[in-house]
């Protein structure tokens, strides 16, 4: 009795789609209006930020504009936060005896002296 052999690797299994090949993908050519569109648009913005006018201050200290705002430099010392009836008391300051920190409603924090007789 003859035994049949099957031919196992090349059996179908779908119908396989082919890949397009590089060369028919085309990408869209620019119109002969956009770039010279484009570069005008380019230019002009690099040149508006190079002329200073109503620029903040940062332009001038980082770039150096002359042209740019100014912001006064103001001595003085910022006051030191002092506790009000909606802040909650978090718990002593570790580096700092007498003073607790405290969280206000917006959820920033401070430190100040601790509220007399507390003890955690």
């Amino acid at each position: 009795m003859p035994v049949e052999a099957k031919d196992v690797g090349h059996q179908k299994r779908g119908h396989m789609k082919s890949r397009p090949h590089l060369s028919r993908i085309t990408t869209p050519k620019p119109n002969s209006r956009t770039v010279p569109a484009c570069v005008l648009l380019f230019c002009f913005t690099v040149l508006s930020g190079c002329s200073g006018a109503g620029l903040p201050p940062v332009f001038g200290a980082v770039f150096g504009l002359e042209g740019a705002d100014v912001a006064p430099f103001t001595v003085g010392t910022v006051p030191d936060p002092s506790p009000s009836p909606g802040d909650n008391i978090l718990g002593l300051a570790a580096n700092f005896p007498g003073q607790c920190i405290y969280r206000r409603a917006d959820n920033r924090r401070f430190r100040a002296a601790c509220p007399d007789g507390y003890k955690l």
